[in-house]
């Protein structure tokens, strides 16, 4: 690249950097006075205009058509390849500046995380639930298997005292009625 094409490729960036900070400080409004916001606004324009100024001056330079050392570089431009990363800050939207747009993503993935561990902590607490449920349900079962042996256990016993009166009542027939 010709040096010329480098000084204006640095006044360039020179005038983006000074939009941007204009942009990074914009003053609050203090009730009803909007004589802040218009000045502010007057020198973001006219930073505007200086940084579209420098870059028709480095469309010119780097893409006159003027020599075959120009239709190099055009070449050059026009088949490089660019950074996946540096596309999507171009592809900021909504006409924010790349800085706020890497801002509001960080926001949003902190956000998202955020979603995500209430997410997962709400998932554990089911979990535990469900353990919990399941744990009395095989408690309740265990409680109830023991209850059944038990009023079995008791059912043959009082069958077994049945039949042993029975016994009794049928040798000792001759005994007066009242004990049966």
């Amino acid at each position: 690249m010709t040096s010329a094409l480098l000084v204006r490729l640095r006044d360039l960036l020179s005038n983006l950097i000074d939009a941007n900070e204009i942009i990074k400080n914009w003053p609050e409004s203090e009730g009803d006075d909007a004589n802040v916001h218009k000045e502010a606004t007057t020198t973001l324009i006219e930073s505007l205009h200086t940084v579209i100024r420098s870059l028709k001056r480095v469309e010119h330079k780097a893409l006159g058509e003027n020599g075959s050392d120009n239709q190099d570089l055009r070449k050059h431009l026009t088949e490089a390849q660019v950074p996946l990363d540096l596309l999507e800050l171009m592809d900021h939207g909504n006409n924010l500046n790349p800085e706020c747009f890497r801002k509001q993503l960080i926001r949003e993935a902190l956000r998202h995380l955020a979603a995500l561990r209430r997410r997962r902590n709400a998932l554990e607490m089911l979990g535990k639930a469900i353990e919990a449920g399941l744990n009395k349900k095989d408690e309740n079962e265990r409680k109830t298997a023991k209850n059944a042996e038990a009023a079995k256990v008791v059912e043959d016993t009082s069958k077994g005292t049945k039949r042993s009166r029975d016994c009794e009542v049928v040798e000792n027939s001759d005994e007066p009625s009242s004990k049966r």
